[in-house]
């Protein structure tokens, strides 16, 4: 059900529906030194994962449902960017900051 209220449109979504939106995509710790976890709760179904530099080349990509470990002490520092994506479409992109140290 949607409503407009001040020039904003707001929708009333099924509480299902929120839980979904509120069990999205963490990556933790950001920033990242030697390694990082990435859990999907909810998530029962196989999804990609491309880690990009700054320069868009993939350094790392994998598979997982609803968590995993990346080693990352082999990333120099810098800004990365994560692509998920499920069954050939995008599903959402995170940035995590590599630290020296």
């Amino acid at each position: 059900k949607l409503k407009m209220n001040s020039g904003k449109i707001w929708a009333s979504l099924p509480v299902d529906m929120l839980i979904q939106v509120k069990e999205g995509i963490r990556i933790f710790p950001n920033p990242v030194v030697d390694e990082m976890i990435i859990e999907y709760g909810g998530n029962i179904s196989l999804i990609n994962f491309e880690i990009c530099n700054s320069l868009g080349q993939i350094v790392f990509s994998n598979s997982m449902i609803n968590r995993t470990t990346v080693k990352t002490d082999f990333f120099p520092p810098g800004v990365y960017f994560i692509k998920f994506s499920k069954e050939g479409e995008k599903v959402e992109v995170k940035k995590i900051i590599k630290s020296g140290h």
